[in-house]
């Protein structure tokens, strides 16, 4: 009850300093300390030295003024300033929006290119070709940039879709037919670089939206996957309760934050 009247008490000030010890101890309860607070009223003060004793006989009461005085504010769950974003706002000055990587489509790089950290969606009427769009982009960055791929495909079962990827690497058909048909050196040859760049998830029954994130999880810390594909998303599990648009709405919500959060270096691609 003490405790919960004294900070009664300093909540009524504007803002409550806080300074703490600077080893491993004093920031731990600095931020058990801080969590007691209005997040913004909490300001932080920095010392160059261990503690305020310390600051006080080496550098006097002056600057372990200052020190308090320029206390910064706790940061804010989600709230930024421009100074958070001055490295990027000058790197866009002097180098202009940066683009993406080559899709591997000379004719589509003036109009779209593969940026880190994005949702992309390939949508289009059925039997157009937007799987074997995807699966050829996702091969080009990966044999012009080296990015490996999580495909999480209901329509393509794993070892078909390996076949497709290794017809692209070698540039001859897979199965018996009119050409001139790969020789099982190239194949083998084709299914080392498969391995190296290309996972799959294989469920064998539907899957939620929230398993098939951790699994591309799993294939990001596991490969260090750039690229996530996710075709068809119409085959995701989804809730009853739900209308279709806002079923659909959350399932791209938990894509994108995946993909700015989690993966970093990377882009989410849905295709329906």
């Amino acid at each position: 009850k003490a405790v919960q009247k004294e900070l009664e008490w300093l909540c009524k000030f504007d803002s409550v300093i806080l300074m703490f010890d600077s080893d491993d101890a004093g920031r731990s309860a600095m931020k058990e300390c801080a969590a007691l607070f209005p997040a913004g009223k909490a300001k932080i003060a920095t010392l160059p030295m261990k503690d305020a004793n310390d600051m006080l006989m080496m550098h006097g009461a002056d600057e372990l003024c200052d020190a308090v005085l320029n206390a910064k504010p706790m940061p804010l769950k989600y709230l930024r300033t421009v100074d958070d974003y001055q490295a990027e706002m000058d790197n866009l000055y002097n180098n202009g929006n940066p683009k993406g990587v080559s899709t591997g489509f000379s004719t589509l790089d003036d109009l779209f290119t593969l940026k880190r950290s994005t949702l992309v969606v390939v949508t289009g009427m059925p039997n157009m070709g937007k799987s074997n769009f995807v699966s050829q982009l996702v091969f080009n960055v990966a044999k012009n940039y080296g990015w490996k791929t999580c495909f999480c495909s209901f329509e393509m079962p794993p070892a078909l879709h390996t076949a497709q990827l290794s017809q692209m690497y070698v540039g001859k058909p897979f199965f018996d037919g009119y050409t001139e048909r790969m020789t099982v050196e190239e194949k083998d040859n084709s299914a080392q670089f498969i391995k190296d760049h290309f996972l799959f998830m294989d469920f064998k029954e539907g899957a939620d939206i929230d398993s098939i994130i951790e699994s591309a999880n799993q294939a990001v810390q596991r490969m260090g996957c750039r690229i996530l594909v996710v075709d068809p998303f119409n085959y995701i599990s989804r809730p009853n309760n739900k209308i279709v648009t806002d079923e659909v709405s959350d399932m791209l919500t938990k894509l994108n934050v995946f993909a700015k959060e989690k993966l970093n270096s990377s882009f989410s691609s849905v295709s329906s």
